[in-house]
């Protein structure tokens, strides 16, 4: 038997990727990769030789270059291609498996820590000769731990080469032919050339600070500057009224102080941090900003509005021109602070496991983040950013009427990096019509991210006392739908390939209509020419690369007219070039790999709209091929829906604090401002156990399934089994659906919408107290505190006679009442989402350590598996209810506490 390749040392010489040099790759699945995108059977035959590592080719091949393995030409002694090479991409994951049973998919997803070439790499393959495998249970290790690849504790660079880098921002500009392409570009090739110095956002002092920060702490020797400044703070949630109004009635009770007016503390604030806004003009009706390419307009390219107030211009004789509309943006740069302490902590984590994690608690934990990391593009002194935007409805009554984006600081653990004095505002703009041409609005702040990308960002280490140069690294980009295309470029839902996260999904279109939904199965006796495409296995869809948007961007900025323009489009599922790649291409994550999908809007409007549109028979109905009354799923009719309303308003009483808002009656309010959280909590909370009985088995069964993944997917930590059964379940989920629902008709293929294929995307994400390593229920009747003995101190040097004397301490314990444990055939039946119990009223009193989670016992009469009608209670847990817990000062010193109270 040849001595095996080391399995460590994966080596390519494409053309594409490593321009014909041999060079050590960092994962098999990147070398796989590479092997994919081979052009011809030649350079896959030379890639197949250089991918043994050097111990293979010592031992078994000499030292003959790359192409001497095999010296025959010959089809049968030439390597064919191997089945794990198709429908792989570029992101570090093995090959999914050849066959299409879930589980294998899921665990190939999941990947191994260390993974073989295949046999087809080895000339002198024998089966009969190869060493048994020594892990019989392919779950054994993936349901107990989270796989990385290739990751061994050790945070050293490894060779990397970014798909963005082959991009010229020039040469695409010069090979675009229409106007709408050169717009864009112009943005990009502005956003590459840009330096600190260009007098292009912050100016003076601020950009001198910003270059030189100070080495000192900020000090307030003034006490009435002092006080200003923390009346400013205190009052940040009221109205500038009621700042002049205290500080009025202080300097009247204190006739000799000066504390300093509304706008010299807002000027104070801004000498002592550093940070300020920049202003830009917009048009008056949101179209497009004045900035870049459209600085010197004098009107809107777009409507034709003029820039400036015309009457005072007039007045002031053409000497003051006064913009119509302004907008702001907040620079990062001054606002940023450095963090590094978790990404070494979870190295460590993976040295000790082998290359695993033990649960997916945060986006450091994922593979993406520890890539960069390793592939030097994260340095110890880089921070971590993400970009949110999303429109802001400031008036009950009124349509989103203003548009704010954030930065979060990933490096901020994740109990902290969401609250608000960690949430770094980026830029406001008015509305209240929709922008047009959101990527002039978002240029002034990716101006000065770019700019200190490139140059870097000098920050004073007040803890070493150094100063330190970062890089800031953009890792995410979230927005709605809507939004994330705006920053994306790509086609929108609507498109042929309509999902957001670029997975090659082909949708199909009824006849004589334009608008693509994304089914995997092709409807029957259906012949639309361009959507003749068979069946889609949901396991064979990855996500988009770099490297594939790279080749398609080439193809749109060829397109010489309007027609092939709209051709290219359908065929890469880009419309434009996205202004991300105006940022420095080696600190973003990748585009797309940058834009990534929310649970949010996803739960508490996407799949709440799909849900009630189908059981209410609201959806669109075809008029002759196609009746509501043949819908077996559309129960929440008529007497069952108001029925069903009252139901869930009287919920309310039984639902702790912590939920938040309790749900209205959905009857009657669900289209008058029913909040989010109230959605979320009604049809994915309490919803399994109101809906039981009513919808009809196999849709019930089938929504629970969605839940059930659902509550995992919003878990504040996830165990890798749990991602394995959300995986699973929302797999299973999509296929089902499209069979139960859509059932292959055409006339009923809008009830595919985006968020339908979308939850496959997630996983590829009373009281409750636990005794015994069992989950219980009860409910609490009150809590005390005991005195009971103290445990003895080994260390107490007392005299004897004080041991004769008892000391007590204070034990927190609290009087419950238990339920029984749930109905277990419900329980399977439900996917694990209904526990429903009996209140048996038997009191214990246990330690309050062992609480867990509050939780809410509804109660409700259902008829059982077994027959039997009753009335029980089942268990509802605020969704995401880890999340609940983020952000709660745990006090480490309770104990001392107790000792300190002994008597």
């Amino acid at each position: 038997m040849s001595s095996m390749p080391d399995p460590q040392e994966h080596w390519c010489n494409c053309q594409y990727y490593c321009h014909g040099v041999r060079t050590k790759l960092g994962s098999c699945a990147t070398w796989f990769h590479h092997l994919q995108c081979a052009p011809n059977e030649e350079e896959r035959a030379a890639i197949q030789a250089a991918g043994l590592s050097d111990t293979f080719r010592t031992t078994s091949a000499g030292p003959a270059g790359p192409s001497s393995m095999w010296d025959n030409d010959s089809d049968e002694e030439r390597p064919q291609k191997h089945a794990h090479e198709a429908g792989f991409e570029d992101n570090d994951e093995l090959p999914l498996a050849d066959n299409n049973d879930i589980v294998d998919h899921a665990i190939d997803a999941l990947h191994e820590p260390v993974y073989e070439p295949p046999n087809a790499l080895l000339p002198d393959h024998n089966p009969q000769n190869e060493p048994e495998n020594p892990r019989q249970d392919p779950l054994q290790d993936v349901r107990q731990r989270s796989p990385l690849p290739d990751i061994d504790g050790d945070a050293k660079e490894i060779p990397w080469h970014n798909p963005l880098n082959d991009l010229d921002v020039d040469d695409l500009f010069r090979s675009a032919w229409l106007p709408n392409l050169q717009c864009d570009m112009s943005f990009i090739c502005s956003l590459w050339s840009i330096t600190l110095s260009d007098r292009v956002g912050l100016k003076g002092e601020d950009l001198q600070r910003l270059q030189n920060p100070p080495r000192f702490p900020c000090q307030i020797d003034n006490p009435c500057e002092e006080l200003a400044i923390s009346l400013f703070l205190a009052l940040q949630h009221l109205s500038e009224v009621a700042y002049d109004n205290i500080r009025n009635t202080v300097q009247k009770r204190y006739p000799d102080s000066e504390v300093p007016s509304l706008y010299r503390v807002k000027k104070l604030i801004h000498e002592l941090t550093g940070i300020s806004s920049i202003v830009d003009h917009r048009c008056i009706n949101s179209c497009v900003a004045f900035v870049s390419p459209y600085a010197g307009l004098e009107m809107c390219p777009m409507c034709g509005e003029l820039r400036y107030d015309q009457k005072k211009l007039a007045r002031s004789h053409g000497c003051k021109k006064v913009p119509h509309a302004v907008f702001q943006t907040i620079p990062i740069g001054p606002q940023l602070q450095a963090l590094n302490e978790r990404t070494q902590q979870i190295f460590e984590e993976i040295r000790q496991n082998k290359g695993y994690v033990d649960a997916y608690e945060d986006i450091l934990t994922g593979s993406a983040y520890l890539d960069a990391v390793r592939q030097g593009r994260i340095k110890p002194e880089d921070m971590v950013l993400r970009i949110s935007i999303n429109g802001a409805q400031l008036f009950e009554s009124k349509m989103s009427d203003c548009w704010v984006y954030v930065w979060i600081i990933v490096d901020h653990s994740p109990d902290c990096r969401y609250k608000k004095q960690h949430v770094l505002p980026g830029g406001v703009i008015p509305g209240p019509n929709k922008l047009k041409y959101i990527q002039s609005f978002l240029y002034p702040g990716f101006h000065h991210l770019a700019v200190i990308q490139r140059e870097g960002l000098s920050i004073w280490d007040a803890w070493r006392d150094i100063v330190f140069i970062s890089h800031p690294f953009l890792f995410l980009a979230l927005a709605d739908g809507p939004g994330l295309i705006c920053m994306s470029s790509l086609v929108g839902h609507t498109g042929k390939n309509g999902c957001c996260m670029y997975c090659g999904l082909q949708g199909h279109h009824k006849p004589h209509a334009s608008q693509y939904y994304p089914v995997l199965l092709k409807p029957n006796n259906y012949t639309v020419v361009g959507c003749t495409h068979e069946d889609i296995d949901v396991h064979d869809l990855t996500s988009g690369t770099s490297a594939l948007y790279v080749r398609n961007l080439r193809t749109l900025m060829a397109s010489q007219n309007q027609a092939q323009y709209e051709q290219n489009c359908l065929m890469t599922r880009i419309v434009r070039p996205s202004i991300l790649l105006g940022l420095d291409v080696d600190h973003i994550l990748g585009v797309p790999e940058c834009f990534s999908s929310e649970i949010m809007h996803f739960s508490g409007a996407n799949m709440v709209s799909l849900f009630t549109d189908l059981w209410c028979g609201v959806a669109d109905c075809h008029a002759v091929t196609d009746s509501v009354a043949d819908w077996d799923w559309a129960v929440l009719i008529r007497d069952t829906w108001e029925a069903h309303g009252k139901v869930v308003a009287a919920t309310h009483t039984h639902l702790p604090g912590s939920f938040d808002v309790p749900p209205r009656n959905p009857a009657e309010k669900m289209h008058s401002f029913y909040k989010a959280r109230e959605f979320i909590t009604w049809l994915f909370g309490i919803g399994p156990g109101l809906l039981y009985g009513i919808l009809p088995l196999m849709y019930f069964q089938h929504y629970c399934k969605f839940v059930r993944g659902l509550h995992i997917m919003s878990q504040y930590r996830i165990m890798t089994a749990e991602m394995l059964e959300a995986y699973i379940c929302f797999s299973e989920w999509e296929e089902e659906f499209e069979r139960i629902y859509y059932q292959c008709r055409v006339d009923q293929i809008h009830f595919i919408r985006p968020c339908v294929h979308l939850a496959n995307h997630l996983a590829a994400e009373g009281t409750h107290f636990r005794r015994n390593d069992v989950d219980e229920f009860a409910e609490v009747l009150y809590f005390t505190q005991l005195a009971v003995e103290a445990v003895a101190n080994e260390d107490n040097n007392e005299d004897d006679e004080d041991d004769e004397i008892p000391k007590l301490t204070w034990a927190n314990v609290t009087m419950i009442s238990v339920y029984s444990h749930p109905d277990q055939q419900l329980l399977d039946l439900s996917h694990g989402t209904m526990w429903s119990c009996t209140h048996n009223g038997e009191l214990q009193l246990i330690d309050v350590r062992m609480i867990t989670a509050v939780v809410a016992m509804i109660p409700h009469c259902p008829t059982l598996p077994s027959g039997v009608t009753e009335d029980r209670y089942f268990m509802v847990e605020k969704t995401g209810l880890d999340v609940t817990l983020m952000g709660v000062e745990v006090e480490e010193d309770d104990q001392e506490e107790q000792e300190d109270q002994q008597y």
